[in-house]
């Protein structure tokens, strides 16, 4: 009896000591997750800012935010990212009009992404950021502007170290027959930009034909959602490649 009292005594602490375990581990990713939830969200808000500022012809150092309607100067709070346009319920304190929602929906998917991602080391931290900032930079100007600084591309060298996949040049015939064929397309119709032909060639070049395939599927099909497409205005391809080749990477 003493010793099948023993034996039920150590049983009972080995299995408390795995509950520990498990549930500190699972607190531990929990809390991975939401530091890289507000990294991302807090990057994308300020990426979007800075790049809304260069359009705008406006320096870093400009006045503080203002309202898009009323001019009136926002208060730290409202700056906070996805907290103030949540607690002003989408529209501005004193004049009452409709936020633009463009700054909180890269803010939701840039932060909602790295904690799916959850980067383990160093090289996939600086990996993902890079990349997310270099896609909320293009997305946006894309989204205001209508066009993409070339330059703007070099963001997209750290996708190999994410996709984990073969780069599409190491099968030259078809890279070379697929960048034929989104060259003529873009050449002959006006759905298809310069700077989207741009952009999907160095998607492919760098994270493979498998998330290539996928990101323009996914692409389009969140392209199709917009109702500027459906009104035959002009439609900014940018922000939705970008969420596809991000959720791409998730798959």
């Amino acid at each position: 009896h003493a010793l099948r009292l023993k034996s039920t005594t150590t049983m009972i602490k080995f299995v408390t000591l795995s509950g520990f375990a498990v549930l500190n581990g699972q607190e531990e990713l929990i809390m991975e997750q939401l530091i890289a939830f507000l990294t991302g969200s807090c990057l994308a808000s300020f990426i979007v800012t800075m790049t809304q500022r260069h359009l705008l012809e406006m320096g870093p150092s400009s006045p503080r935010s203002l309202c898009d309607h009323c001019a009136h100067p926002l208060a730290w709070w409202q700056l906070i990212p996805l907290v103030g346009f949540a607690l002003q319920l989408g529209q501005c304190r004193w004049c009452k009009k409709a936020i633009a929602p463009w700054s909180s929906v890269c803010e939701l998917t840039c932060g909602t992404w790295l904690a799916l991602y959850t980067p383990l080391d160093l090289t996939e931290w600086l990996a993902s950021l890079v990349l997310l900032t270099g896609l909320s930079a293009m997305a946006t100007t894309d989204w205001y502007a209508g066009w993409m600084n070339p330059l703007a591309l070099t963001s997209l060298l750290p996708l190999p170290l994410i996709a984990l996949s073969p780069l599409g040049i190491e099968q030259p015939a078809l890279f070379l027959l697929v960048a034929g064929l989104l060259s003529l397309i873009t050449l002959l119709s006006h759905g298809l930009g310069l700077g989207d032909l741009e952009w999907l060639l160095v998607v492919l070049l760098l994270a493979g034909w498998q998330c290539y395939w996928q990101t323009l599927l996914i692409g389009c099909g969140l392209a199709l959602t917009s109702p500027k497409l459906w009104h035959r205005q002009p439609l900014p391809f940018l922000p939705y490649l970008s969420t596809g080749l991000l959720v791409s990477l998730l798959i």
